[in-house]
């Protein structure tokens, strides 16, 4: 087998520090002593941080944190609520252990009666009336309640016994135990039209609004407006990881008055093509609906308190998704957050759009954030978080921009062009320094022309460049646009899981991608978008202890040259483009493999021993590259990397205090045994560090 490059050119290899930790078994001893629970924990974790948390259903009841002593034990004393049964997570020095207990008594206390206030109602259409009902005797053990109305066109009733007039008519309100359904009263509704005009319709099954999902370190689905109907949703819902989960009857239509907000979040997902359990997890309970992951942010990752919430027209509901109807217009925001309900939603607003270079921009940043208990709302002023320019730091007369204890920030610009801001503030949990607000919708600064002075420069040392707001638009929507692992022909074998693509999938995403080329060119006359926005991106994700390769046949390759377009594999972690140039090199009669191998132990020591003294290594290690393979499979050459880009994942915290001169990606030589540099710039928006082979 002809090997025509050096490894230099045929592997990159970046480098980040790695740990591997050891599992040991935790054991628990749970005393409950009616409201008062103790849990004393044994493990093999000395010295150690842990964390605990437990919960009823949706809502949290206990949260906290303690360290183990010197032999791995720990212990926890605290009050709860009585008659309820409960589940909880452990985590010891990073291993996680489930447990549950009950607070009910262990002599169960039988509902008697249920009985209601009214045995009759009038209401006009659109009045709103609530029922109470009694339940005897006082102390039963369940005193859960189950509403429901005969006939929902007439007049809706909620869990809290909120009784809506829709239209004319009759029906009846019944309201049952929920432990003995026998157990029951009902209330004869009688609606009139009134003397108001028609009143409400009844819930639509299609409803407009505006959504938008913010992940930890990216944003998954920019402010958009959605038609959302009501549909099915058993299949797209996993299965509960938790260990109150119950059996499930289905999420049908008939379940439901109109779309949810579980309906938003799903029909969000699938327009960026998200799939089910690999790209997001809405667990069903059976009794609830729960987010558990999105594009990777899962729960209880960032601390106890982390994982996903939303709010509604700037309030979180403190409902499960299934439950929270929409109304047309409603603002929806999906957000992954570290301090839970406490991590603040913000707004950023500036009181210019439009500015001379050199002419000051006054920008305020504010947030709302809710008592996880109580549900109340506190909204303030975000004070020392960092003003983000381009996704940067940004730095005037010399200092970072940010805002002060009125959550007021002053900023201006040396050069004409369009500026994106944002924010970004860390604050300390139980994980160390994370991010404790939402980051906002993004304000964009137009300067319209330059004037002369010192330039401010961004927090990497340079001046950051303008972005092209047109060019951003089209990456945003063509990232949308990609090949996912579920229409990839799979095979594992021989240590190597290899992928291919249909060129006639090929011929459809480029098609998709052209036409909204077209779009954004024709509305903005004098544009031509570039060879950078002409990529398919293809994701693939890896297996642990497999190498993984994804195989272009020579069909493949012929449609892509001829459509002037170039490939973008995304793995897990690591992101590989082929330039529209470098495709064009390829001749038709070759197949070609884009692989990521494992890197072997005797690779990572030559690698680790030639790492220069005082440098932060911030990735892990990859080898990459790039063969030309026979049809038959059995010769094959390292391909040049030249005018390849590698993108890798990094945490945005390591990013603050780095400048532009001293970013590097780095070649590792096995022969030379040193490192070859290839410059690198920082993706703010993807928390990436991207860099062309030269």
């Amino acid at each position: 087998m002809k090997k025509v490059f050096k490894s230099l050119i045929a592997a990159i290899l970046i480098v980040m520090t790695m740990s591997s930790i050891a599992f040991a078994q935790v054991g628990l001893d749970i005393t409950v002593n009616g409201a008062e629970i103790t849990i004393n924990g044994t493990s093999d974790h000395p010295s150690k941080n842990v964390m605990i948390q437990t919960w009823s259903g949706n809502k949290k009841y206990y949260i906290d944190a303690a360290q183990t002593d010197s032999a791995g034990n720990f212990s926890f004393e605290f009050n709860t609520e009585e008659g309820l049964n409960y589940q909880g997570k452990v985590n010891v020095g990073g291993e996680l252990r489930d447990f549950s207990f009950s607070t009910k008594s262990s002599e169960e206390i039988a509902v008697q009666s249920v009985e209601l206030d009214e045995d009759t109602l009038e209401l006009e259409v659109g009045d709103s009336e609530t029922l109470t009902a009694t339940i005897l005797p006082q102390n039963a053990t369940n005193k859960k309640l189950v509403w429901k109305s005969s006939n929902t066109a007439i007049a809706t009733v909620d869990q809290n016994g909120n009784v809506t007039a829709i239209k004319e008519g009759a029906t009846q309100i019944e309201v049952a135990s929920e432990a003995d359904g026998s157990k029951k009263d009902t209330c004869d509704v009688t609606v009139t039209k009134g003397g108001g005009g028609p009143g409400p319709t009844p819930t639509p099954e299609e409803v407009s609004v505006y959504i938008r999902v913010e992940g930890y370190d990216e944003t998954f689905v920019p402010r958009k407006r959605v038609k959302v109907s009501l549909f099915d949703l058993t299949e797209y819902l996993s299965k509960a990881s938790g260990s109150s989960a119950q059996p499930s009857p289905g999420w049908g239509v008939d379940k439901f008055d109109g779309p949810t907000n579980a309906h938003a979040i799903v029909t969000a997902l699938k327009g960026i093509n998200f799939k089910k359990d690999k790209d997001y997890r809405l667990e069903d309970y059976g009794y609830a609906l729960y987010i558990s992951m999105i594009g990777g942010d899962r729960e209880i990752e960032r601390g106890t308190m982390s994982g996903w919430m939303y709010s509604v027209n700037e309030r979180l509901p403190n409902v499960g998704c299934q439950e929270k109807l929409l109304k047309e217009g409603d603002e929806i925001l999906w957000f992954y957050g570290a301090f839970g309900f406490e991590t603040w939603v913000t707004e950023l607003t500036a009181d210019k759009k439009e500015v001379k270079a050199g002419e000051e921009v006054s920008v305020e940043l504010e947030g709302t954030s809710a008592d996880i208990n109580t549900n109340k709302h506190t909204t303030a002023k975000i004070a020392d978080a960092t003003i983000l320019v381009n996704g940067k730091e940004y730095k005037v007369d010399g200092k970072v921009v940010k805002t002060d204890k009125d959550g007021n920030a002053a900023i201006k610009f040396d050069k004409a062009g369009s500026y994106t801001l944002s924010a970004v503030r860390y604050g300390e949990n139980n994980k160390g320094s994370q991010k404790d607000i939402v980051r906002p919708i993004p304000v964009t600064i137009k300067v319209t022309s330059e004037t002369s002075g010192p330039p401010p420069t961004s927090g990497n040392g340079s001046t950051p460049q303008p972005s092209n707001p047109v060019v951003d638009e089209a990456k945003n929507r063509i990232d949308e646009v990609y090949i996912g692992e579920s229409e990839l022909q799979v095979t594992r074998q021989d240590g190597k899981k290899v992928a291919a693509v249909d060129s006639n999938l090929i011929s459809t995403k480029i098609d998709e991608i052209n036409k909204i080329i077209k779009e954004i060119e024709e509305e903005n006359p004098g544009t031509t978008l570039g060879d950078d926005v002409k990529v398919v991106n293809i994701r693939l994700s890896e297996d642990a202890d497999l190498n993984t390769a994804l195989q272009l046949q020579s069909d493949v390759i012929e449609k892509l040259k001829a459509a002037g377009f170039g490939i973008n594999i995304v793995f897990n972690d690591t992101e590989f483009r082929l330039p529209p140039a470098a495709i064009g090199t390829i001749t038709s009669d070759e197949i070609v493999e884009i692989r990521k191998d494992n890197v072997a132990a005797d690779v990572l020591q030559d690698v680790n021993e030639a790492v220069p003294a005082g440098t932060r290594l911030l990735s892990s290690v990859y080898s990459m590259s790039l063969y030309k393979v026979s049809k038959d499979g059995k010769n094959e050459e390292r391909m040049d990397l030249k005018g390849t880009t590698v993108s890798m994942k990094v945490n945005p915290s390591d990013m603050q205090n780095i400048s532009a001169n001293s970013l590097k990606v780095n070649y590792y030589d096995r022969v030379a045994k040193k490192w070859i540099a290839l410059d690198a710039r920082y993706d703010a928006g993807k928390n990436m560090v991207v860099a062309e082979v030269q």
